[in-house]
């Protein structure tokens, strides 16, 4: 009767040692995940403000080769030179990208999804904080970092991109 309390409880024990191991295999994942989930979330916003800095610039250069049109149609191309969508933007004396929906409060919004060519409420959109600044005959919109507002850029529809600290 002793080997087979033995047996039982060695069964139970290495049970026991396989869950254990398991929930901490579990645990150094989970953990390695948040702690890097900062670090993806930076590179999320960096890489959306530079597909927004880019599509701006081949905007402006669109409006230079097109002789400098009040009113712009922009094509927006997939990887395979596809094409994706098309998006007309009003453009400022100087060659910046505006939408027709300036006095309203969302426009920077509206901006930001029409130049990134994505949908204004979509996850991208919602780790933005976004801020419209109507200075006389401007407008200026502001991008922060949803998670750390140290982290911005503004956009005037008359001076374009300015990146914060490159005065």
């Amino acid at each position: 009767m002793m080997k087979k309390v033995t047996i039982e409880s060695l069964g139970l024990f290495e049970f026991l040692v396989a869950i254990i191991v398991v929930l901490l295999l579990i645990m150094s994942t989970v953990s390695l995940q948040l702690g890097q989930q900062n670090t993806i979330h930076q590179v999320s916003f960096a890489m959306n403000k530079q597909n927004f800095n880019q599509n701006i610039s081949l905007i402006k250069t669109q409006w230079l080769i097109e002789g400098r049109p009040k009113q712009l149609d922009f094509t927006f191309y997939g990887a395979q030179q596809e094409v994706l969508n098309s998006a007309t933007f009003n453009m400022s004396k100087q060659g910046w990208a505006s939408i027709n929906q300036r006095h309203e409060s969302l426009f920077c919004r509206e901006l930001w999804a029409k130049v990134t060519n994505t949908d204004a409420y979509d996850n991208k959109s919602k780790q933005l904080v976004i801020k419209k600044q109507q200075k006389e005959d401007d407008i200026v919109c502001q991008f922060c970092d949803a998670e750390n507002s140290e982290e911005c850029f503004e956009y005037s529809i008359n001076h374009g991109v300015h990146l914060k600290g490159t005065e």
